[in-house]
């Protein structure tokens, strides 16, 4: 790292910005609750594994009222090694009491398409922002515009 790089200055402006924009409000996906209520309504057991902190993605899902809903949680800092890496996956496998691979993985990322198909957990793309690559699209399971449609997996 340059010694004349404000490191310190970018990070605090950096995180003011991340906390105007927290604050602000966290879109739901389209098709969320619709899929985690069919989800519930068959008692099958949920968890997030996300690559943000634990205590940070507790208060996201607490801030967007559906924290409740999920039986487990994985962060990104209870890992050794992040996406595209299995850990994540695995230990939210783990926490939920399955196998991964009786597990289901939604995903809009290539390297967490990546990482569920290390993980041997079956694949469920998403669309967001990003298209993956022919290669990465090539092992997903399943795929849907939004969530919401994903609730056939489930009938």
């Amino acid at each position: 790292m340059r010694q004349d790089f404000p490191y310190d200055e970018i990070l605090v402006e950096f995180n003011r910005l991340v906390e105007i924009e927290f604050n602000k409000g966290i879109a739901l996906k389209k098709g969320l609750i619709r899929l985690l209520d069919s989800i519930a309504a068959k008692g099958i057991p949920l968890a997030v594994a996300t690559s943000t902190r634990r205590a940070r993605a507790i208060e996201k899902l607490q801030k967007t009222g559906i924290f409740s809903r999920f039986d487990a949680l994985a962060g990104g800092d209870e890992i050794a090694n992040g996406k595209p890496a299995p850990d994540i996956f695995l230990l939210a496998a783990e926490r939920i009491g399955k196998a991964p691979s009786s597990c289901v993985g939604f995903e809009d990322s290539p390297a967490g398409l990546r990482g569920l198909h290390a993980a041997g957990i079956r694949s469920v793309f998403v669309k967001d922002t990003v298209e993956p690559p022919p290669e990465i699209l090539a092992a997903v399971w399943r795929r849907y515009s939004d969530l919401g449609e994903a609730v056939e997996l489930f009938d």
